[in-house]
């Protein structure tokens, strides 16, 4: 059973592997490994494991702290299903978006995206009719990007020396496209602005507009939803509480308010890890799932060059999230499974820059989402209610002087702020749905701080690194460190968001275990499909 670290209580212990941070990456590693009977401790310094997969609850209401929906999970046969099956004995549950899964508001246009390519360029053709064929290119080149990730990734499992001698052969034609932004590549494709506005309009998925964003990113990202989006039953908190229960189940500790101080290692090799009240414990592996930042400068004794060298990329955007209670079910009030994404007039580009150094300007995006609508069991458990969660973005230096102090005792400027900007979330989120006014029952507002806070995240980033064009060039973002024994998982090894965290564990048990676990998970769940499917 996850439980909270006593003073002294592993010390001198020993384990095959110590995953570093509860996250997705982590928990994946953690299940896998113990499900390949490796024993393993997870140290998680916050009192709750999943990182942005955790879901949290204020009175009888419920969230999901940065888990919106996923991709390809629909999929019996996609790695990422077959490894959730595996790592969860197959009790997690997913439930498709029907019909619409995005809705985009813009220039007085409303784009419903369904599943399904031909669905997607439906929904386009029907808005852009003379825009036909450009949209047939723009899914061709979707696809294309796609199809020469994967060497891109699978460069990533190559010892670095080889990895080095291959990397023109790998990676060359991929990085075609991740060298240009968004912007770069659709002007080839069109000249109608307001087709690109549309097509990017769900930045807010990877965290930059279309003049910085890399094209790869948006490929990628587009890409994952095109045949449609999933949602967990009983909502996204069953996913790190699931794979924690299988984890546990094969003998994985689980443990919170476990500070790790440092990595523990030679010039060669790392031998283990000392918490924050000076234990040691030992291990064969260690895993991080900490961002490469804050690994390499606080948690490894490295020299100041290979320090720099990780800050030579840009913290992708911070964001603030408001969580909404509101009275009445989901169907008295309007709500949809669709996310729905509000986008004010003008350059995409521009409004954000506008806005990150001006807040009071509009904002660039509004993006809303309704855990209630999206959970099937909502409605069973609590019909009288129903949950919204909206996003902007934020620039962490409006909040910055206050990241010293303690979560939850930051003062009263600080709440302040954080009102300021609540009231100016549900008077634009009453413009959009006038049906909710009065219907608010309940409101929390997390900025940039609670991102840093429960993610060590420096600059609260919503997604780690920046995904410029300049993040896929760095070659030292892979799995597999210089030091013998240490590891990377999470958003800094392949992209932000739960399914390329997910494939980052992938990739760093492969080289652990030595074995090749997207080839071996279909395997193992073909070997086991009775026991638990």
């Amino acid at each position: 059973m996850v439980s909270a670290y006593k003073k002294n209580q592993l010390n001198d212990t020993h384990y095959d592997a110590i995953v570093i941070g509860s996250g997705i990456g982590g928990l994946v590693t953690a299940a896998l490994l113990s499900r390949q009977g490796k024993k393993v401790i997870v140290l998680e310094k916050n009192h709750v494991i999943g990182g942005l997969t955790h879901s949290f609850n204020r009175k009888r209401y419920e969230w999901d702290s940065g888990f919106h929906y996923i991709g390809n999970t629909h999929n019996k046969t996609h790695i990422l299903r077959q490894t959730f099956d595996y790592i969860t004995l197959g009790r997690l549950q997913w439930t498709k978006i029907d019909g619409a899964y995005d809705r985009i508001f813009i220039s007085n246009r409303q784009i419903s995206l369904a599943a399904k390519v031909e669905g997607f360029v439906e929904s386009l053709k029907i808005e852009f009719p003379e825009e036909s064929s450009a949209i047939d290119q723009y899914l061709k080149l979707i696809k294309r990007v796609s199809d020469l990730s994967y060497y891109y990734f699978a460069e990533k499992l190559l010892p670095n020396w080889l990895g080095y001698l291959l990397y023109p052969f790998l990676v060359g034609r991929f990085r075609k496209y991740s060298d240009k932004t968004t912007k770069e590549v659709l002007e080839t494709l069109t000249t109608n602005k307001e087709l690109v506005r549309v097509l990017c309009a769900r930045y807010g998925n990877y965290g930059l507009p279309p003049g910085k964003s890399s094209f790869a990113m948006h490929a990628l990202a587009v890409f994952s939803y095109l045949d449609g989006a999933n949602y967990p039953a009983g909502g996204g908190g069953e996913i790190p509480r699931l794979i924690a229960k299988t984890a546990e189940e094969f003998g994985c500790t689980l443990r919170t308010k476990a500070s790790v101080k440092k990595i523990i290692h030679t010039a060669n090799k790392a031998t283990g890890v000392e918490l924050e009240d000076g234990a040691i414990i030992k291990a064969n592996y260690i895993i991080s799932n900490v961002n490469f930042h804050t690994s390499y400068n606080k948690l490894l004794s490295l020299p100041e060059s290979a320090k720099r060298e990780k800050q030579e990329l840009n913290s992708s955007v911070s964001h603030m999230a408001l969580y909404v209670g509101l009275k009445g079910n989901c169907q008295e009030l309007q709500l949809e499974t669709a996310n729905h994404w509000h986008l004010c007039e003008g350059d995409l580009d521009e409004n954000l820059d506008n806005y990150l150094s001006q807040p009071d300007s509009p904002f660039p995006f509004f993006f809303v989402d309704s855990p209630s609508a999206k959970n099937s069991r909502w409605q069973r458990e609590k019909p009288d209610i129903s949950t919204l969660s909206i996003i902007v973005p934020a620039n962490f230096r409006w909040f910055e002087q206050w990241q010293h102090q303690p979560w939850k005792k930051r003062g009263q400027e600080y709440l302040q702020l954080k009102d300021k900007f609540s009231q100016r979330i549900l008077h634009t989120l009453y413009s959009y749905y006038p049906q909710l006014k009065g219907k608010v029952s309940f409101h929390e507002l997390s900025t940039p701080l609670s991102t840093k806070h429960f993610c060590q995240q420096p600059f609260g980033g919503m997604y780690g690194y920046e995904h410029s064009p300049e993040r896929f060039k760095k070659r030292w973002l892979r799995p597999a460190s210089p030091i013998k024994g240490l590891f990377f998982v999470g958003q800094d090894v392949i992209t932000g968001g739960v399914g390329a965290s997910t494939i980052s564990a992938l990739l760093a048990c492969s080289l652990i275990l030595k074995k090749n676990v997207m080839s071996l998970i279909p395997q193992l769940i073909k070997q086991e499909k009775k026991a638990y499917l």
